[in-house]
């Protein structure tokens, strides 16, 4: 009588991996279900500012994007470990092709997993938070705001914009006699005089993490300076100006764009970096930061990103508005507005259309419904800040 030895798996740790992974992106979920019906700061200002710092700290002792070099080298293993899994399936003999698919695809979903996972603690749960207005102590004004009727609205729109178009005058002013061109080019990625990418990521670092001294608490991650991006061109072609990876906790920066844009941007990207995902608030946070500086161009960049989303909003609900108070701005203003206008038609194609609805895809599934309109959302944070109350 012969007894049939019992046969264990003959991956057991893969196993066990793939469990591992798989339970690691069922925690992630449940805690996303938890968070989004009961909105809490716990996990943002607690295990997300511990968690984020330990995957930033190496990352953050380099000049260089540390993303840029991740994506390239997951592509590369996503394309080699499709070839070897193809090439492996068709080795096998029939009948047997079905069962070395699933033994290929076992790990890339476990990788997958593992990846949403990371992605969830280290961004996703963020969409869940309590807004920046009710965290800031103004949400009853922002409130007050989106149940504005639509004459009203426009009116306190006007305001504001007429408001925020004599700041970005003054600050245009406040640059001196700078050169037209110098403002309006693009920033070297690694000079060392003031105006080139590493003094205006410096400043900006700086004046985002100073704002926890006016938002106790909410800025308390350990900031390191945004990276320049070696693809900023290709950026541009699919419409990015900016973006937070949250595998490496860096904020990367294109430096494709004129001068006076990017201390706005860099703003907005810190501010994913503190842990707030909505795109309105990301652009209010880089607007506070940019305004509160004593820098003058992260003044300027940061009214005239203001003005822009302002200005936009008003000429929907007021042409005539807009065009009166878009005729009253100063000549230099004019000019640096033209010459940007100028740069973003050159990249607009099918690829910026491709991007814009990648993105909006994006946004939509992590809880935004207003896609890429909710850049826009941030004229209502404008409209209920406290600091131009007077609008």
């Amino acid at each position: 009588m012969h007894l049939r030895r019992l046969r264990h798996p003959r991956h057991p740790r893969r196993a066990v991996a793939v469990g591992a992974c798989l339970a690691a992106a069922a925690a992630a979920l449940a805690g996303s279900l938890w968070l989004a019906a009961r909105p809490s700061n716990a996990w943002a200002c607690g295990p997300y500012v511990a968690l984020s710092d330990a995957v930033g700290w190496l990352p953050g002792l380099v000049p260089f994007s540390v993303a840029e070099w991740v994506v390239v080298a997951a592509a590369v293993a996503v394309v080699v470990y499709l070839v070897r899994a193809i090439a492996a399936v068709a080795r096998a003999g029939r009948g047997h092709r079905l069962a070395s698919a699933g033994h290929r695809a076992a790990p890339a979903v476990a990788v997958v997993a593992a990846a949403w996972a990371l992605f969830m603690a280290l961004q996703g749960l963020n969409y869940s938070r309590p807004t920046f207005a009710e965290l800031a102590g103004y949400g009853p004004a922002l409130q007050e705001v989106r149940a504005l009727p639509g004459e009203e609205r426009a009116t306190r729109l006007a305001a504001l914009c007429e408001e925020l178009g004599q700041r970005v005058d003054e600050s245009r002013a406040a640059l001196g006699p700078v050169s037209d061109g110098w403002l309006r080019s693009r920033p070297s990625a690694a000079g060392g005089a003031a105006g080139d990418f590493p003094a205006m990521a410096r400043a900006a670092t700086s004046q985002v993490r100073a704002l926890n001294d006016r938002y106790p608490g909410l800025f308390a991650v350990n900031f390191s300076d945004p990276k320049p991006v070696l693809a900023s061109r290709a950026m541009s072609l699919v419409g990015i100006t900016g973006v937070y990876f949250p595998y490496t906790a860096e904020a990367n920066v294109s430096t494709d764009w004129p001068r006076l844009s990017i201390p706005a941007t860099m703003g907005h990207e810190l501010a994913h970096r503190a842990g707030f995902m909505r795109e309105d608030e990301a652009n209010h946070i880089g607007y506070l930061a940019c305004t509160a500086s004593d820098d003058p161009l992260a003044r300027y960049s940061g009214y005239t990103m203001a003005y822009d989303e302002a200005m936009a909003a008003l000429h929907r609900a007021d042409p005539e508005a807009w065009a009166r108070i878009h005729g009253e701005r100063s000549l230099a203003v004019a000019g640096d507005r033209a010459a940007r206008a100028e740069m973003a038609a050159a990249y607009r194609g099918p690829l910026q259309d491709l991007g814009d609805a990648v993105n909006d895809g994006y946004l939509k599934a992590n809880g935004q419904q207003a896609g890429t309109a909710s850049y826009g959302l941030m004229v209502d944070l404008l409209l209920a800040d406290p600091g131009l109350q007077g609008v």
